[in-house]
């Protein structure tokens, strides 16, 4: 059997927009895109178009994060799937079933709200260091590798093992909302793995007041088995070196021209 979920994702990546914004539904209507938007250069308007860009001011918000801008995301993930399963144990008062899933080519879409102060007015933003980080954030959630890591995490077959307290045989239905449940974690880890991917970038660049060391290296390996290594997201640390590789493939002229970098 094929099944198709998006909405519920939707909704997760919803949720997760609330928690980190703190923005009830309703309360905020989309503003006029920012005037910067507008005088952005090539290299930066393909990382807005890409990220689905949008630039706002809300000094409230700074205050609490005691920052002086914010990049926010929310990720949605579409996808196919296909289930078998068998039953493990049948009584009266409990029903296990094992469930085999595949997950089909998975697609997915990002979109990104940068927060600055009303203060800030740079006569030229497009070379101010801060703004700068606040892209370097962006390429990290549009880098061409989150696309194929998404696709080669989801592709992995799943084998889950779900019990019901009832004394009757769980219906389709009950089996796929299992499975929705499932998938939703699987897309907070990759909403995990994307905002670990930004705490580094934070520690290396000690919020932005300074250089990369090395912008070459450190972007380069943001998807290397010893960077999956460090973040704490289990379903990530599960995957094998090979998978890892695969799931980061990307040729460098690629990730060179994403990141304004040369891989040597």
């Amino acid at each position: 059997m094929s099944y198709r979920v998006r909405l519920l994702l939707m909704s997760i990546a919803f949720l997760w927009q609330m928690l980190f914004t703190e923005d009830a539904f309703g309360q905020r209507s989309r503003e006029t895109a920012h005037p910067w938007l507008a005088t952005a250069p090539g290299e930066y308007v393909r990382l807005i178009q890409a990220g689905e860009v949008s630039v706002e001011e809300d000094d409230e918000r700074l205050r609490k994060e005691n920052k002086q801008a914010i990049t926010f995301f929310t990720l949605t993930i579409d996808y196919r799937y296909t289930m078998k399963y068998q039953t493990l144990e049948s009584g009266t008062d409990q029903q296990v079933v094992r469930v085999n899933v595949r997950y089909k080519k998975p697609t997915s879409q990002i979109v990104h709200r940068i927060i600055v102060g009303s203060d800030f007015k740079p006569a030229l933003p497009w070379t101010n260091s801060l703004l700068m980080h606040e892209m370097d954030h962006v390429a990290i959630s549009t880098d061409p590798r989150i696309e194929n890591w998404i696709e080669n995490f989801f592709t992995v077959e799943r084998n889950w093992e779900f019990a019901w307290q009832q004394s009757t045989k769980p219906t389709d239905g009950q089996i796929q909302k299992k499975i929705v449940e499932k998938s939703q974690e699987l897309t907070i880890d990759v909403e995990r793995w994307i905002q670990f991917l930004y705490d580094q970038l934070d520690s290396e660049s000690i919020h932005g007041t300074q250089d990369i060391a090395n912008r070459s290296k450190f972007f380069s390996q943001l998807y290397s088995p010893e960077t999956v290594a460090k973040c704490k997201i289990a379903s990530f640390r599960a995957l094998t070196p090979e998978q890892i590789r695969s799931g980061g493939k990307m040729p460098n002229r690629k990730l060179e021209a994403h990141f304004r970098i040369k891989i040597e």
